[in-house]
C-alpha cells in the first residue's frame, strides 16, 4: 500500500480538456489505452497509477523524502507516469527506452533505493554500450534492475532496467523479465530463476524478431542503419570538400582526413546528437573557408555541391534535435529512444 493515504491526497482537477478527476490530458490518456490491451489493468487503475506517479515525481523534484516509504509501488507508478509523458509527445510504446533529464540523479536514486528487500541489483545489459566507461564507475559497475513481481507495469511488463548516462540523463526500460543475480542469497528464489529463464527467451525472440502483436510499437535507443548510412555519406561529402580546398592551397590532407575519420567513428558510436554536432561544426568551418576562397577568385562550385549534399542530412538531424529542445529535453539522443524533459519541466507544460 502507498503510505500517507496517497490515493486520498491526489489533487482533483476539473477541466473539459482533461479526463477523470485527476487532470490528465484526455488525448494522451486515450493513446495509452493500447498499452492495457490483453491485460487485466483497467482504465481506472491506469489513471490512478499515473496520478500517483505524477505526485511522486513532484515530490522527487522538490522535496527530500525517503524512497523506501513508497516501495516498489512507487516505482510502478513512476513508470506509468513516464509512459503518460511519452504519450503526451505521441511516443507511447509497447517496447522501448525512456531517456529523461535527471541531472541530480533523483529518479535514479529513487528507483535504486525504493525497494528494501530484495531491492535493485546490478544487471547484465547490452543497452548503451557506447557508455560502458561511465557504467563501470557506477555502483557495482553495472546498470540496475528492479523486478516488480505481481505489480502491473505498462504494456504488461514486469521489470525495470535503469541507469544514468554521462550527459545528466537517466534511462529507464520496461521489460517482461529481469535478470536478477541468482547466485546471491537474496535472489536465490524460484521467482528469480523464472525471471532469468524468461529473460533468456525474450532475448531469443528479439534476435529472431518474433513479435507478432498488432499493437507492437518499439522505441529503441539504437541508431537506425539508415541514419548511419546517411551520416557516412554526409561525412564523405565533407571530406571531399575539405580535400579539394586543401589541395587548392597545396596543403597535405592526410592529417585532416584522419581527424575526420575519427569524428565519423565517434558519430556512429554516440548517435544522433553527436552526428548533428559534428556535421554542424564541419559545415560552419567549410562555409568560412569557401568564403575566403571566393575572395581569392577560386572556383567553389564543386565544393558547394558537396556541402549541399551534407546539408540535406543535417536538416533531417536538426528537425529531431530541435523537436527535443521544443519538448524541453536537454540531454543527448542516440537513436529512437523517447527523450523526456525533467519532471519539473514537464509539469510546466501540463
Amino acid at each position: 500500500m502507498i503510505p500517507h493515504s496517497l490515493k486520498n491526497n491526489i489533487t482533483h482537477i476539473q477541466d473539459p480538456m482533461k479526463i477523470g478527476s485527476y487532470g490528465l490530458d484526455a488525448k494522451a490518456f486515450k493513446r495509452m489505452e493500447k498499452l492495457i490491451v490483453g491485460t487485466d489493468v483497467t482504465k481506472e487503475e491506469m489513471e490512478m497509477c499515473i496520478a500517483r506517479g505524477r505526485q511522486i515525481a513532484t515530490k522527487l523534484e522538490n522535496e527530500s523524502f525517503n524512497p523506501e516509504a513508497y516501495g516498489r509501488e512507487g516505482a510502478r507508478d513512476i513508470a506509468w507516469y513516464m509512459m503518460y509523458m511519452s504519450a503526451s509527445q505521441g511516443e507511447e510504446h509497447i517496447s522501448g527506452m525512456f531517456r529523461i533529464d535527471d541531472k541530480n540523479k533523483k529518479l535514479y536514486n529513487f528507483l535504486n533505493t525504493c525497494d528494501k528487500s530484495p531491492g535493485s541489483y546490478g544487471r547484465i545489459s547490452t543497452h548503451y554500450k557506447a557508455h560502458a566507461d561511465h557504467t563501470a564507475k557506477l555502483e557495482g559497475g553495472r546498470q540496475r534492475g528492479l523486478d516488480m513481481g505481481s505489480l502491473k507495469l505498462p504494456a504488461n511488463k514486469h521489470t525495470i532496467l535503469f541507469s544514468t548516462l554521462p550527459d545528466g540523463t537517466t534511462f529507464v526500460k520496461l521489460e517482461e523479465h529481469g535478470f536478477p543475480p541468482v547466485w546471491e542469497s537474496n535472489f536465490r528464489t524460484w521467482e528469480s530463476f523464472k525471471q532469468v529463464i524468461g529473460h533468456s527467451f525474450d532475448l531469443l525472440k528479439h534476435i529472431l524478431n518474433l513479435k507478432n502483436d498488432k499493437h507492437y510499437t518499439a522505441k529503441r535507443e539504437n541508431t537506425k542503419p539508415s541514419d548511419i548510412s546517411m551520416f557516412k555519406n554526409a561525412m564523405s561529402n565533407l571530406k571531399k570538400a575539405h580535400v579539394k580546398l586543401k589541395r587548392d592551397e597545396q596543403i597535405n590532407v592526410d592529417k585532416m582526413i584522419k581527424e575526420l575519420d575519427e569524428k565519423e567513428v565517434k558519430g556512429k558510436k554516440y548517435g544522433i546528437t553527436e552526428m548533428h554536432r559534428i556535421i554542424n561544426e564541419q559545415l560552419e568551418d567549410l562555409t568560412k573557408k569557401i568564403s575566403l576562397a571566393e575572395k581569392k577568385n577560386i572556383d567553389t562550385s564543386e565544393l558547394k555541391k558537396e556541402l549541399q549534399k551534407a546539408q540535406e542530412f543535417y536538416i533531417l538531424l536538426s528537425t529531431r534535435v530541435e523537436r527535443d529542445r521544443e519538448n524541453q529535453y536537454q540531454g543527448e539522443r542516440q537513436g529512437e529512444e523517447v527523450c523526456l524533459p525533467s519532471f519539473s519541466e514537464f509539469a510546466k507544460r501540463a
